[in-house]
C-alpha cells in the first residue's frame, strides 16, 4: 500500500506547483457587469440625447400645430361659404384643402420617422462606445 500512495502524493505535489505557477503567470481577471437598460435610461448621455430629441420634436410640433390651426380655420371659413359659392367652386376649394391636410399628415409622419432614426443612431453610437 505504501507504494501506491507515494505516486499519488508526488502527482498532487507536482500539479499543485504547476497550478500555482500558472496562477502567478496569468493576471487576475476583472469582470464588470454593465446594466445597459439603466445606462440607456439614466446616464447623462442618454438624458442629453432625450433632451435634444425633445427640442427637435417640439420644433416640429409647433410648426405642425400652426399649419393644422390654419387648415382648420380655412375649413371653418369654407363651411360658412358652402351655401354662398357655387358647388363646383366649393368642391375645388375643399379638394385643395384636403390635399394640404394630406400633405401635413405626410410631413408629420416624416418628422416622426426622422426622430426615430435619430434615436436609433444615437443609441447605436452609445452602444459602440460601450463596446
Amino acid at each position: 500500500m505504501k507504494v501506491s500512495v507515494l505516486p499519488a502524493l508526488v502527482i498532487a505535489a507536482v500539479s499543485g506547483a504547476v497550478t500555482s505557477a500558472v496562477a502567478q503567470a496569468v493576471p487576475e481577471a476583472k469582470i464588470a457587469v454593465v446594466d445597459q437598460r439603466r445606462l440607456f435610461s439614466e446616464s447623462l448621455v442618454s438624458q442629453d440625447i432625450r433632451k435634444q430629441l425633445t427640442t427637435i420634436s417640439t420644433g416640429f410640433g409647433t410648426e405642425e400645430n400652426k399649419t393644422k390651426e390654419a387648415l382648420l380655420k380655412e375649413k371653418e371659413d369654407l363651411d360658412k361659404q358652402r351655401g354662398i359659392i357655387a358647388p363646383e367652386a366649393f368642391e375645388q376649394k375643399y379638394e385643395g384643402l384636403k390635399g394640404r391636410a394630406d400633405q401635413l399628415n405626410r410631413k408629420m409622419d416624416l418628422h416622426q420617422k426622422q426622430l426615430n432614426v435619430a434615436q436609433v443612431r444615437a443609441n447605436r453610437e452609445l452602444q459602440t462606445v460601450l463596446m
